[in-house]
């Protein structure tokens, strides 16, 4: 169960306009860029209507479509595919120079202020700047490092989670290496992005603050969560029962800076429709094809 709001008093829109007339002054242009190689899991992406015969175009297709990234594949019978997703980590593919495995997915970001810089080893960051985060890709990172000068991407095998960290400055790139589940990707913003981001950061951070001391929280039992594209509305959520918000928020629970991280029961390797949240928890009744059901979880 899922209810909306969104909360605009007077003195929160006159920072509303000031932000907006910040961001007016700032020439960032939006852009695709590279995020990395993967297989094909079978389930995360949509084939495009309009096939297309380049990354670039089929990234400018997927934006177009209202999509969040796009999948090319230059060796398929169709090429480009399009997700609002990232794949999981299990199917990341190991690369040279943004050069993808033959059938492999060459994946972008449609649309994002950040630059590829490229894959690393030995990454030292500052000391007591940010902390690593899991995130469900990195759009999800970039969103957290908007105003940051480095977003820090990589893949814990281990825990079988994405990792992001922000960073300013002073950061030791460390040794360029092929990509790999075992390298952190790296990805900068501009002179003139980095430059503005500090006004801009206290701007939108005073209006949280002055939107959320306003916050109508949900009723019994629902969860206010962050909805994605906006700093002022949130959604109240049943998290034990909610089926891509299982267990807690997947953007952030509102008006506080820390919560549980919920996780998304259709991206736990169960075949479409085989999965539920039950409690707080996913179970799978039935999963994709290389997985194998073991108490409701797909291993």
């Amino acid at each position: 169960m899922r209810t909306s709001t969104s909360l605009l008093a007077p003195f929160t829109a006159f920072l509303l306009l000031g932000v907006s007339n910040v961001l007016a002054q700032v020439d960032e242009r939006y852009h695709s860029t590279f995020a990395g190689c993967v297989y094909d899991d079978d389930n995360t992406n949509s084939v495009a209507d309009v096939d297309q015969e380049t990354s670039g175009l089929c990234a400018e297709y997927c934006a177009g479509e209202g999509y969040r990234y796009s999948a090319f594949n230059a060796d398929g019978e169709t090429k480009c595919q399009c997700s609002t997703n990232y794949e999981p980590g299990s199917y990341i593919a190991t690369i040279d120079n943004q050069q993808c495995p033959e059938n492999s997915l060459n994946v972008r970001i449609v649309s994002t202020t950040f630059y590829y810089q490229g894959c690393y080893t030995g990454t030292v960051y500052p000391e007591d700047e940010g902390y690593e985060f899991t995130t469900n890709g990195p759009i999800n990172c970039f969103e957290e490092c908007a105003f940051s000068s480095y977003a820090v991407w990589s893949y814990s095998a281990s825990s079988e989670v994405y990792m992001c960290r922000c960073v300013n400055e002073d950061l030791t790139f460390g040794t360029q290496a092929p990509c790999s589940p075992s390298t952190r990707t790296i990805f900068f913003h501009n002179a003139d992005a980095s430059a503005s981001g500090l006004a801009r950061r206290n701007l939108r951070d005073r209006l949280r603050r002055a939107m959320r001391a306003e916050a109508q929280y949900c009723l019994s039992g629902l969860t206010a969560c962050n909805v994605y594209g906006s700093e002022d509305g949130y959604e109240c959520v049943d998290t034990s029962s909610d089926l891509e918000a299982c267990g807690g928020c997947i953007h952030g629970e509102f008006g506080k800076s820390s919560s549980v991280q919920g996780q998304d029961c259709t991206a736990v390797g169960a075949k479409l429709g085989r999965s539920t949240c039950l409690n707080g928890h996913c179970f799978a009744t039935a999963c994709k094809r290389g997985l194998t059901l073991v108490d409701g979880v797909c291993e």
